[in-house]
């Protein structure tokens, strides 16, 4: 298995307006990730629309991606679903594209208790090939793991990590610090803004949405925290927090993430704007608002490098 570490992009899922994979646009985000330094991609997670994406789609898109990819870097695919039928359907189609780990949510919809969740991830980690990263993202699953159900399923040997995207820091800091929990065991960060602070505290990297139109920014954000190069962090740390605080917030909803990310790759050419039904597209006046942040921090990026 390739080491997962680093700035792992999860993957704009780009379309075209039938809703259908947008194969030049997959080719042009992939180039771009990649010349930027990412050191993983990661598909079907929340910004990719997963859950949203019918399952020919996802595994269309396990295929291209992988065969763009080449085995240069850890590839990660998310299986999000209440229907255990469809995820094992991914993970054996994934086993078949040397995916390095399976991102598994906890089953959403219905509320479930711990002992549910607990049997469903070690069901899966039983069945799965591939190694597992828990996903804990309870702002979507409505289900938010805790330090003992993280140290019980830790025990088991295919369970390798987790990607925490609870924007909870304390969070973070009570499972890389329990002595119940392998230091070998994976732990990123979800929230962008969490990047260099968590890595400095001993993660392993983030998975940030940003690294699709940016990678370099965030890549060079986790060198520095490594490196603990304090000075060049600071001012990373503070591009970073103003691409959240701008670009993420157009459109409503959880959903405004996912089309900041979207109009920011089609001013920058990387893919259109579509998305998986219901969203709507942006208005002219928040597209505008975009546009203006754009062409003001492409100046300073310039300056640095960084684009």
């Amino acid at each position: 298995m390739k080491d997962i570490k680093g700035v792992i992009t999860p993957l704009i899922t780009p379309l075209n307006k039938d809703y259908q994979l947008d194969l030049s646009s997959l080719s042009k985000l992939i180039n771009n990730v990649i010349d930027g330094g990412v050191h993983g991609i990661f598909l079907l997670g929340t910004t990719g629309e997963g859950p949203n994406l019918d399952l020919t789609t996802k595994k269309k898109l396990i295929e291209k991606v992988s065969n763009y990819v080449e085995n240069d870097l850890p590839l990660l695919i998310g299986v999000s679903s209440c229907s255990y039928s469809e995820i094992n359907q991914i993970i054996s189609h994934s086993v078949k594209y040397n995916v390095s780990a399976i991102v598994a949510t906890p089953p959403y919809y219905y509320p479930h208790n711990e002992i549910e969740v607990i049997d469903w991830m070690l069901q899966l980690a039983e069945i799965s090939p591939i190694p597992i990263l828990l996903y804990n993202i309870p702002s979507m699953t409505k289900f938010n793991f805790t330090l003992s159900i993280v140290r019980e399923l830790s025990q088991h040997k295919n369970i390798i990590g987790l990607k925490d995207s609870s924007g909870d820091i304390g969070f973070f800091h009570k499972i890389n610090n329990d002595s119940g929990i392998s230091k070998e065991f994976k732990i990123f960060v979800g929230p962008e803004e969490l990047l260099a602070e968590s890595v400095m505290f001993g993660a392993l990297g983030g998975v940030p949405g940003g690294s699709n139109i940016y990678p370099k920014v965030f890549v060079e954000t986790y060198n520095n925290a490594v490196s603990n190069n304090h000075n060049d962090l600071k001012e990373l740390h503070k591009i970073i927090i103003e691409i959240s605080t701008y670009l993420y917030v157009h459109g409503g909803y959880g959903t405004s993430v996912i089309k900041g990310l979207k109009y920011a790759g089609k001013i920058k050419g990387l893919c259109k704007e579509y998305m998986t039904k219901p969203f709507n597209h942006l208005h002219q006046s928040e597209k505008d608002k975009i546009e203006y942040f754009l062409n003001d921090i492409h100046k300073r990026l310039e300056i640095y490098n960084l684009l």
